[in-house]
């Protein structure tokens, strides 16, 4: 796949999850109402989205272990990741960044690309351990 694409994909599962925590946010992870939906604001909240983006890079993963080197894998996970970081530092923009913004994208950005990318390899892995076939 055009590296470009793996970072629109990752741009689009970070709105995704956002979404999703969103709409949700009262219900699963902040009953009382003391924070706005952010993914970082919330410990059940990064769990939530990390499982997402471990999930997604599995697929991913899986989906390089039919034809191509592990490397390529890790790539697009990386890949991934820097589109999922655009899309976060979008978001936040959006919600006001606040006055930790850098620490903010600096942790952000590290749960997003740690998750992802793990979950390349462990696709990658998992897949050629499976024979997986294109």
């Amino acid at each position: 796949m055009v590296r470009w694409r793996m970072a629109v994909v990752g741009a689009a599962v970070f709105g995704l999850v956002h979404a999703v925590e969103a709409l949700r946010w009262r219900a699963w992870f902040d009953p009382a109402g003391r924070y706005d939906p952010w993914f970082l604001n919330n410990g059940v909240a990064v769990g939530f989205a990390a499982a997402m983006f471990l999930l997604v890079g599995i697929v991913v993963g899986m989906r390089a272990a039919a034809r191509r080197p592990f490397g390529d894998a890790v790539i697009d996970g990386l890949n991934m990741a820097g589109g999922a970081a655009v899309a976060m530092i979008a978001v936040l923009l959006s919600i006001g960044p606040g006055t930790i913004f850098p620490i903010v994208v600096v942790f952000g950005a590290v749960v997003v690309a740690v998750s992802i990318t793990a979950g390349a390899a462990l696709g990658w892995s998992g897949g050629r351990a499976l024979g997986v076939r294109a």
